[in-house]
């Protein structure tokens, strides 16, 4: 179950990743809502907080890495 955990951790990040492509590389952003990716990145940020005080490395890897790339994506929801 470990090494389950920890390959979800990895893929829930990297499936994330198209959105980013689409907003930054094709500058689409019709359908992708601002509210729901700031909404997102909050939970991420309570997450890596829960995984850090619990010494959590599965939950802190995937929740970091989701709060990066959400991070991209609001940025480039606010640019474009």
């Amino acid at each position: 179950m470990d090494k389950l955990v920890f390959l979800a951790a990895i893929l829930s990040p990297v499936m994330t990743i198209p959105q980013c492509y689409k907003i930054w590389f094709e500058g689409e952003t019709l359908g992708v809502s601002l509210i729901s990716w700031v909404g997102y990145l909050g939970i991420a940020m309570v997450f890596i907080a829960y995984g850090y005080i619990h010494k959590e490395r599965p939950i802190l890897i995937m929740y970091a890495s989701l709060a990066i790339i959400e991070s991209i994506i609001v940025v480039g929801l606010l640019i474009y």
